[in-house]
């Protein structure tokens, strides 16, 4: 938290020409770069602060110690919706064999997104960058799309069970 409301005073105090302004361009002195890099690492900052909050009042909040399997808020909500739903005991047990797999691949995903992004921080430049960075991002980007994918399949199997269960 102090690291990005560091990044945050930072960013008030040393930018004092707003974006949507003619005067940006007067000031050939400024460093724009340095800017853009602070301020996508106060994005990513404030994104991590905001899953780690959501988590922990999931944590907190929703279920007792022990007793919730998954500590992803968007897995248990579909495994609520999973029990609600007109499986037999084998198919919930499939299914919830399946959100564990798909949490997993969602935290892989997570730790990936933020590895780039901490990369892409500490080489502040496009041209510092390791020759592995490119390649990681597209294995993140297709990664996230088979994640993406397995959420679809997941929620479109536990929403016609819920169609099923209304009619």
């Amino acid at each position: 938290m102090e690291e990005y409301n560091q990044l945050k005073k930072e960013l008030t105090e040393g930018h004092p020409i707003s974006d949507n302004t003619i005067e940006q361009f007067k000031d050939e002195n400024y460093k724009w770069e340095s800017v853009d890099s602070k301020n996508k690492h106060l994005k990513v900052k404030h994104k991590d602060l905001k899953e780690d909050y959501e988590r922990l009042n999931f944590k907190v909040g929703k279920s007792s110690p022990g007793k919730s399997e998954f500590t992803e808020p968007k897995v248990y909500e579909m495994w609520m919706e999973a029990r609600k739903a007109n499986f037999t005991d084998g198919e919930l047990e499939s299914f919830k064999e399946e959100l564990r797999h798909f949490e997993h691949k969602l935290k892989k995903h997570q730790h990936m997104t933020r590895e780039i992004d901490m990369t892409a921080y500490k080489y502040r430049r496009k041209d510092d960058l390791p020759q592995g960075h490119k390649e990681l991002q597209d294995k993140t980007k297709d990664y996230g799309q088979k994640v993406k994918k397995i959420h679809t399949d997941l929620r479109i199997r536990l929403d016609n069970a819920l169609r099923h269960t209304e009619l």
